[in-house]
C-alpha cells in the first residue's frame, strides 16, 4: 500500500488583510480556500483576525501543504526554495518586515525563511 504523507507548515502574516496580500489572487477569500502553487504544493487560508492595534490591524493564517512525493521528486532544498521565493514575492510588495512560521518570528529575508522552512520540513519528515 502506498502511503502519501502530507507536511503542513502554519504561517501567520501580520499587518494586512489576506485580500490585500494577493496570496490567492482573488478579491474574496473564504476560510478553507486553497491555491495550488505547483503539483504537490498548495497554500490554504485558515482564517484571520482583526486586532485593535493600528500597527497590526489584521493577522492572516495560512498553511503550506506539501506532499511527500514533491520532496522526493525535487529534494528538500528545491521545495524549500520554491516556498521561500513564493512567500517573498507575495509579501515583499506589501513592505512587510516579518512573519510567523510555526510560531517562530522570521524576518522577511530569503536566508531566514529558507532556514526555518527547511527545519520544519526536516522535523515533519522524521
Amino acid at each position: 500500500m502506498l502511503l502519501l504523507l502530507i507536511l503542513e507548515i502554519p504561517i501567520a502574516i501580520h499587518g494586512y488583510a489576506i485580500q490585500d496580500q494577493g496570496l490567492f489572487e482573488q478579491p474574496v477569500v473564504r476560510k478553507g480556500a486553497e491555491k495550488q502553487l505547483t503539483e504537490g504544493l498548495l497554500v490554504r487560508f485558515d482564517g484571520g483576525e482583526v486586532n485593535e492595534d493600528p500597527i497590526v490591524p489584521f493577522v492572516a493564517h495560512i498553511t503550506l501543504v506539501i506532499a511527500e512525493k514533491l520532496i522526493e521528486k525535487l529534494g528538500e532544498d528545491a521545495v524549500t526554495l520554491l516556498i521561500t521565493d513564493w512567500l517573498l514575492k507575495k509579501l515583499r510588495k506589501k513592505e512587510m518586515k516579518s512573519l510567523l512560521i510555526d510560531r517562530i518570528t522570521v524576518d522577511l529575508e530569503q536566508g531566514q525563511i529558507k532556514r526555518i522552512v527547511l527545519e520544519k520540513v526536516h522535523e515533519m519528515r522524521k
